[in-house]
């Protein structure tokens, strides 16, 4: 990742919300087709065995195996088989969001990176989390799947050697975030945050809820049991130590 981009990232990714949808592990087909089409979900594929195309936007690339490749969401994209040995597989269908907004659409970042062979077990095990934990598995099922999406998220920005902030409202609204994070446990005024990004607190609010689809109180609120939660899965707090954090 670019500096730059490491500056601006942490604040959006303490926000960041993910779902699970399919997932699988399989050779496709020869059928395995599909040309401009856009998905409401983001795509990844961790390229075992064989050969095919994958196109996002104007850029088409060939994944071989021992690469990972992501296919955004809200993108127009097509794939299709190659000429010689279908490809066999890892894949999982993902969102990754703050509020209303795509993390591709605030980053763009190469579509397919190399695996290290040390690390192939270890992204092979958060893909077999999610096909360990289906949806109806148990009533835990749904956390497991959530974690095994962060972390192949995480592993891919991990891996990304120049990623590209594209959003310049999310620029614009990072040291607001970057205020929210680091009061989390006080309360800020709305004149504080819209002071914080140089904006009248009026047209900060309505800029805040259209990128994040909440009002920036309710994105505190949020914040907020967010990181109740996170605290409460770690030992030797109290209830009371919790609510002093988090206020």
């Amino acid at each position: 990742m670019s500096a730059r981009s490491t500056d601006i990232l942490p604040t959006y990714l303490a926000g960041l919300q993910v779902e699970s949808g399919l997932c699988g592990l399989n050779t496709v087909s020869r059928s395995w087709r599909d040309i401009d089409y856009i998905p409401a979900y983001s795509k990844f594929y961790f390229i075992l065995e064989g050969e095919g195309w994958l196109k996002v936007g104007g850029r088409e690339f060939c994944p071989r195996p021992g690469q990972m490749a992501l296919m955004p969401e809200g993108k127009l994209q097509s794939y299709a088989c190659g000429e010689g040995p279908s490809f066999r597989k890892y894949w999982c269908h993902f969102n990754a969001r703050f509020g209303s907004a795509s993390l591709f659409d605030l980053i763009d970042l190469p579509l397919v990176v190399d695996v290290p062979p040390a690390e192939a077990p270890s992204l092979t095990a958060l893909f077999q989390s999610l096909l360990d934990h289906p949806d109806d598995a148990s009533p835990t099922a749904v956390i497991h799947r959530k974690v095994a999406v962060l972390g192949l998220v995480a592993w891919y920005l991990e891996h990304c050697p120049g990623g590209r902030i594209l959003d310049g409202t999310g620029q614009r609204l990072a040291p607001a975030l970057g205020l929210i994070e680091a009061r989390l446990a006080t309360d800020l005024t709305l004149e504080e945050l819209a002071a914080s990004v140089h904006l009248q607190p009026a047209y900060f609010t309505r800029l805040f809820r259209r990128h994040f689809g909440l009002s920036p109180f309710h994105y505190i609120q949020k914040r907020r049991i967010e990181e109740i939660k996170r605290l409460l899965a770690l030992p030797g707090l109290t209830v009371t130590e919790i609510g002093e954090r988090v206020g």
